[in-house]
């Protein structure tokens, strides 16, 4: 998580010190008051790092491994891969780890968010439900965020019908038809998603790898990430010239 974030955010300062810097103080702004060129600074940092952080996480998908396993035992047996597709599995909806959350978030702590994070035990078929010998986790997350601006007693009854909701919707829902499995990153999520483990009848210090079920094709993995990435590009690069077309150099002040 601290390596996706901080990449992208420094990378950029080096570029913008030794070659933006000199070069921007070319620019003749209009108001004598005000020195924008902080603002010309943070416009281009935020959009080389967002630029970095789409770029690093399209090479992060696109360079991981697909592991083929015969079942989930396997993972334990084999070098460690991004991806994994089994071609036996059985997810054991009962004896499942629970964890539940709930925060605030926004500039002025206007939203109230609810999670809960529900963890399965994956195992090679429906006849292994007693042996928890090389077995992973299916990782499922549900959250919904309301105001943090309702008073607490429609907090706590909206805490209510989420934990109804997302107890239906885990019933109805079929985890086995997943396509291949990809290792979370690291960060808050995982953490919590290890948290729930320790509520499961099943859990083994042992037996500790965590996956997310990805129904899609495993070729169509970089689809968003191509377009989000080129997007992010292009929306920075358009800013970034129109920004520079509006002032003018020093000495050429019409």
């Amino acid at each position: 998580m601290y390596i996706e974030f901080w990449i992208p955010a420094l990378i950029p300062v080096l570029p913008i010190y030794f070659y933006f810097s000199h070069r921007l103080k070319l620019f003749a702004f209009a108001s004598r008051k005000s020195n924008p060129l902080n603002f010309y600074y943070f416009i281009l940092w935020i959009s080389m790092a967002f630029s970095l952080g789409t770029t690093q996480n399209f090479l992060e998908k696109a360079t991981g491994k697909l592991s083929i396993l015969d079942n989930v035992t396997q993972i334990y047996q084999l070098k460690k891969s991004k991806y994994y597709k089994l071609n036996r599995h059985y997810v054991h909806k009962k004896d499942v780890g629970i964890y539940k959350t709930t925060s605030v978030s926004g500039k002025h702590n206007e939203k109230f968010n609810m999670n809960i994070y529900v963890v399965m035990p994956l195992l090679p078929s429906v006849n292994d439900t007693n042996n928890t010998f090389g077995m992973a986790w299916l990782a499922k997350n549900y959250q919904k965020t309301i105001s943090n601006k309702v008073p607490q007693s429609s907090k706590k009854l909206s805490l209510e019908h989420f934990g109804q909701e997302s107890a239906a919707e885990f019933e109805k829902e079929d985890f086995d038809d997943f396509v291949y499995l990809e290792r979370p990153k690291p960060g808050k999520q995982l953490k919590a998603f290890e948290e729930a483990l320790r509520y499961s009848p099943y859990y083994r210090f042992e037996n500790r790898v965590i996956l997310a079920g990805i129904r899609t094709p495993f070729n169509e993995r970089l689809d968003a990430s191509v377009d989000f990435m080129i997007g992010s590009f292009l929306v920075g690069c358009f800013i970034w010239l129109v920004m520079i077309i509006i002032p003018n150099l020093r000495g050429r002040q019409s």
